[in-house]
């Protein structure tokens, strides 16, 4: 049974509506921390623009090491590691 262009179009469109329907891609974050330029943290949720705010970076931990914390403009890191 060969198929015809118009049951292929029926079956592709099929498809399409079937993955927007059920796929849940999540929402749009942002990486927000190490760009001094960029606003505060409370600006960039204020925008409500992004699900998700990325606000983690840690250069230094393991090891024994004391874990410091890196928001480039934002605060002071040697003053962050002692806070963890």
């Amino acid at each position: 049974m060969a198929l015809t262009p118009a049951t292929s179009l029926a079956f592709f469109c099929s498809m399409v509506l079937l993955l927007v329907v059920i796929v849940d891609a999540g929402g749009i974050a942002i990486y927000w921390g190490q760009n001094g330029y960029e606003g505060t943290l409370a600006e960039t949720c204020a925008t409500r623009r992004y699900d998700f705010v990325n606000i983690a970076f840690l250069p230094t931990f393991g090891n024994g090491q004391t874990l410091m914390i890196n928001l480039a403009g934002h605060c002071d890191p040697y003053i962050m590691a002692a806070l963890v």
